[in-house]
């Protein structure tokens, strides 16, 4: 019987008002944030745009894409994703803060049709779906926890992930649900969810490969019951056991070198996995019961757990997980909801939030993971409405879900409000994190950045009394000192010296690289370039910088070298910060560098020392390959040109 314009219009126009709604809100909610400029990381990963006077051409695209080392892959996509709204450095963050939402939206609505083709699997009345997944997708978009990570530039990688893996698990969904009927259909929709936007979902950033994870658990919770004929089994084994046991097996095989990376941080990987608990149990709180207060970018200051017992919250946080999941692996069968939010939850949480040498909180980390919370809280909300039919207790369970979201969206635009102007969200966040190096220090070159160099000093000086072994602290006051012209409190031989007890910290080449990009040019008679070598030197022998980071500030050495015109000493940096960290993009730049002095064989020597190290790597994971063929084609079309021209 076809249906008529009324009941289709009846049907279309709810959806049509909730998408209005949804999109409206977020909009509304988050625009006074998109004010805001660039944050800490933002600085690191973009100013690459500039590297070669602005990404101009293909050549200068290409290495801006693949010479970002946030991950092992390099999160390409995530990089080329940055073009759309720049080529310089410094410019304006705004488009890209715009962009960011615009992501987020989607990511927003993709959860809203991933939930309601997981919906029809459970038991839940259909006239409940379309307002669980409305409840699910309204929360998450208006989520203050998810607010860091739209606003902060940066973190598009992680939002690139969740798009690229949700659409990934929706086409699967469409495949599998119907793989009984249509098999053929159904393994192509599902090969092109995990692969392909699996694949996006990885090269955005590393943790998208846990798309395997995720479908795992809808096999366990949600698809247990579906027909599982000869074909998907045979497909589920090739696309998910085998590339799941092949990550497994890269990540044992990496161990070694994450132990390596703990030598440089302040805690080991038990006290991590201790902490992190303590931490998971907070995020979960959050997710549950949004607030805004301590929230935000900076947490150094969480206190470790050294142990079950320091402090007792870890015995209690360690207790509530493990009882989450065994009580989620016993309701797998009767409350498969339950276990799948569980799992969702911890499975998100996998990789960052467990053994690898990482920061030890960040809100991020939450953007997918709380998918899961925020389903079950819908789901179990409906599941009272169908059972409670008394009309208080209606009304009590429909206001509910509203007095979330709009609670939700209240503190997230009073969040927003903040993230509008830089300075005052660096101000809260040193005010509401007192002990916190980092809030001091990020708050103290901002207000350098202002020119309230006198004020920037002030706090510095007091932070630097609490935190002696930070070396970065009296860096940045000689800048401002400097900058300002007044005597600075310590010299560069003072520095020098105390830097035989100085800690490093993941501050560091930030500071030192503002430090040196303000003094470099600028006529400091308390800093001559000279002193700038010397003290550049001496940072080497820091304690605890190895690896990337030595690698890192052996790099910024060298770039100075280059801007004076000093090839070799250059070369030879940047030669000994390949024995601390063996990364392509090392003997790229040193490949360049030669180049553009002319000596093509040695440019030529380097990159073959790129290929070996980019060719040692799993094959997925060769990513920079055509970037290093498309430059020893460029270096040896110029070798040619300059052959030909010495031989007339």
């Amino acid at each position: 019987m076809p249906v008529s314009p009324k009941d289709l219009s009846n049907k279309l126009l709810p959806g049509l008002l909730l998408l209005c709604g949804l999109i409206s809100s977020s909009l509304l909610v988050y625009w006074p944030g998109l004010n805001g400029g660039f944050l800490l990381d933002d600085f690191d990963n973009l100013q690459r745009l500039n590297h070669y006077g602005g990404v101009t051409s293909l050549d200068t695209a290409i290495h801006f894409i693949f010479s970002n080392t946030s991950g092992s892959l390099g999160r390409p996509v995530s990089m080329l994703s940055f073009l759309i709204n720049d080529q310089y450095w410094p410019g304006d963050s705004r488009p890209f803060k715009y962009t960011n939402l615009m992501i987020h939206i989607i990511c927003g609505l993709l959860i809203l049709q991933l939930t309601l083709r997981l919906l029809p699997c459970t038991s839940l009345p259909r006239q409940y779906h379309f307002w669980v997944a409305s409840f699910v997708s309204a929360v998450w978009l208006l989520h203050p926890l998810n607010l860091s990570t739209t606003l902060y530039v940066i973190q598009r990688m992680t939002q690139l992930m969740t798009l690229f893996t949700l659409v990934g698990l929706i086409l699967y969904c469409a495949g599998r649900i119907h793989i009984g009927q249509r098999t053929r259909q159904g393994l192509t929709l599902m090969t092109l969810g995990i692969v392909f936007f699996g694949a996006l979902a990885t090269l955005s950033k590393e943790n998208g490969v846990l798309i395997l994870l995720y479908v795992a658990i809808l096999e366990y919770t949600f698809f247990r019951h579906l027909p599982k004929p000869a074909a998907y089994r045979r497909w589920f084994v090739i696309f998910i056991v085998i590339p799941g046991l092949l990550f497994l097996g890269y990540i044992i095989k990496s161990i070694p070198g994450y132990l390596n990376v703990y030598e440089a941080r302040a805690f080991t990987p038990i006290e991590r996995l201790l902490t992190e608990t303590r931490i998971l149990i907070d995020y979960l709180g959050q997710i549950l019961l949004p607030r805004i207060k301590g929230t935000g970018l900076i947490h150094d200051d969480i206190v470790l757990s050294q142990g079950l017992l320091t402090p007792i919250s870890t015995l209690f946080s360690l207790t509530l997980i493990a009882t989450l999941l065994i009580v989620a692996f016993r309701s797998r069968i009767r409350h498969p909801i339950l276990t799948l939010a569980v799992f969702w939850y911890f499975g998100g949480h996998l990789l960052e939030s467990t053994f690898l040498p990482l920061e030890l909180y960040f809100e991020h980390r939450n953007y997918l993971p709380m998918v899961g919370p925020l389903l079950a809280v819908g789901y179990y909300l409906a599941v009272l409405a169908e059972k409670f039919p008394r009309k208080r207790v209606q009304v009590a369970l429909k206001v509910t879900p509203v007095i979330l979201v709009v609670f939700s969206g209240l503190l997230t635009y009073q969040s927003a409000k903040v993230w509008g102007s830089t300075i005052d969200l660096i101000a809260v966040w040193a005010y509401e994190h007192p002990d916190s190096l980092r809030a001091q220090r990020v708050y103290g070159q901002v207000l350098g950045k202002l020119k309230l160099h006198d004020v920037a000093i002030k706090l510095l000086d007091k932070t630097y009394k609490k935190h002696p072994e930070d070396v970065g602290l009296p860096i940045a006051m000689l800048g401002y000192a400097c900058a300002s012209n007044v005597s600075p409190h310590y010299s560069v031989e003072d520095i020098i010296r105390q830097s035989s007890y100085a800690e490093h910290n993941g501050g560091l080449k930030t500071i030192i690289q503002t430090f040196v990009t303000s003094t470099f040019d600028e006529n400091c008679e308390f800093v001559s370039r000279q002193d700038i070598h010397e003290l550049l030197t001496a940072m080497e022998n820091i304690n605890g910088i190895k690896g990337a980071a030595m690698a890192q500030l052996l790099l910024l050495h060298a770039d100075i070298y280059t801007l004076e015109g000093q090839l070799s000493p250059a070369i030879q940096l940047l030669d000994k910060a390949l024995e601390f960290h063996e990364d392509t993009i090392i003997p790229v730049q040193q490949a360049r560098l030669l180049a553009s002095a002319g000596l093509y064989d040695e440019s030529l020597k380097y990159l073959k020392i790129a290929f070996e190290i980019e060719r040692k790597k799993p094959q997925p994971m060769q990513l920079r390959i055509p970037m290093l063929n498309h430059l020893k084609t460029k270096v040896s079309n110029a070798k040619s040109v300059s052959t030909s021209h010495e031989a007339r």
